[in-house]
């Protein structure tokens, strides 16, 4: 009878799987409230199952529930092996809890493990933002910029992102319109055929101080799109 007793490890893999195997059921029966907590259960069981941690707690934060997207993503981050998308998302949360010091330090440390991935330092840079660090923040976002792709997306978002910062820091608020200005000018125009994103250049331009441009995205934007 001995061989039917289960390891820890065993016994925890078991009771994540029940969990998950009961979700399923309750999201094939559209019950997806249900499906939801029985996930959740098996991500709180077995932090490890990185994939599953992160799609539960995206799911609070969609529902405006950071709390309990909190409790599952510091079980997975205790985790020697958990990766930077997990501390990452931490962060974000912390951030959303209104905690900036311990999401600076749990987005630092997400930046030291996926360097190249963009969402970190725009958590980073939030969570300066909110802590009235400004130049920080700008900061974050410069050094993002000299290590992640520059693609129209990239250059957009974090454009936005450093039009957020307060005219309250002078030297940081003129900075950043200078270097949101400059990453707008690397976006190719001839790759840009949404209107959407013609108008997001052009309201980062105009908010950005660059009226001239954003006025010439505008005028480009009614000869592709007259309609």
């Amino acid at each position: 009878w001995s061989d039917l007793h289960l390891g820890d490890d065993a016994k925890v893999q078991a009771i994540a799987n029940g969990h998950f195997a009961a979700g399923l059921l309750y999201r094939i029966k559209r019950e997806e409230d249900k499906a939801h907590e029985q996930f959740y259960k098996a991500a709180l069981a077995d932090p490890s199952r990185e994939k599953l941690v992160i799609t539960v707690a995206d799911g609070f934060i969609r529902q405006r529930k950071p709390e309990r997207a909190l409790e599952i993503l510091e079980q997975a981050a205790k985790r020697d092996e958990a990766s930077g998308r997990i501390h990452g998302l931490l962060g974000f949360v912390y951030s959303q809890l209104g905690k900036p010091e311990l999401a600076i330090k749990s987005i630092h440390r997400a930046i030291k493990e996926t360097p190249e991935e963009l969402p970190p330092y725009i958590f980073l840079a939030k969570a300066h933002r909110d802590a009235g660090e400004w130049g920080k923040s700008l900061k974050a976002l410069q050094d993002a910029m000299e290590i992640v792709p520059e693609t129209q997306s990239n250059l957009l978002n974090v454009s936005a992102e450093a039009l957020m910062i307060s005219p309250k820091d002078k030297a940081a608020y003129e900075a950043s319109r200078k270097f949101a200005i400059s990453l707008l000018d690397k976006v190719e125009l001839d790759d840009m055929g949404d209107v959407q994103l013609l108008d997001r250049l052009a309201t980062n331009y105009k908010f950005a101080g660059a009226l001239e441009k954003a006025l010439a995205v505008y005028v480009r934007a009614v000869r592709l799109y007259p309609d």
